[in-house]
């Protein structure tokens, strides 16, 4: 289900805020027509509403991420396979983050691990049976770290040793 917004919601929204942090004053003296005692208007500077709408999105449309790498076996493990999955959804505040491994030789607790210029992004646990595992992680229950394309995915099995990596692209 898509929800629309009103055309009106960001300059009330806007207005609201600026209201609420003194960046606005009501109007005063003749300016006030004749129904002030039901409408109060507000006076923005032009520096406050600039400051305000440099940070709002230009649209109310959704910017949608999708990253995925293409995990490559390493000498640990040539045989081994999978793939890694990041999406967000801005508008919502939603993530989620997989990642799917096949063929692994070896069974036991492993660990996928993404990172960013050496930097641990993220640890997870995984369980290898019968040669695969899957990882699902979903921001309603989990915590997950934005993602930039570029950001390494490493799978290692239950011996530390790594079997799986690649860097997370655009999703065409």
């Amino acid at each position: 289900m898509q929800h629309r917004t009103h055309p009106l919601a960001l300059p009330f929204v806007l207005l609201t805020l600026l209201a609420a942090t003194g960046c606005a004053d009501p109007l005063t003296g003749p300016e006030r027509g004749a129904d002030a005692a039901t409408v109060d208007a507000f006076v923005v500077s032009q520096s406050a509403v600039s400051t305000v709408t440099a940070q709002a999105p230009v649209s109310g449309a959704a910017e949608r991420v999708r990253l995925e790498a293409r995990l490559n076996a390493t000498d640990a493990d040539p045989l081994a396979s999978g793939k890694g999955k990041y999406e967000a959804r801005t508008d919502r505040a939603r993530a989620r983050f997989s990642a799917e491994v096949e063929d692994v030789s070896g069974d036991g607790s492993g660990e996928v691990v993404v990172s960013r210029d050496g930097v641990e992004l993220l640890r997870e646990v995984i369980e290898i049976v019968g040669g695969s595992a899957d990882l699902n992680l979903d921001s309603r229950r989990d915590v997950i770290p934005t993602m930039l394309e570029g950001d390494l995915v490493e799978v290692f099995n239950a011996d530390g040793a790594l079997i799986l990596s690649a860097v997370l692209l655009p999703k065409h």
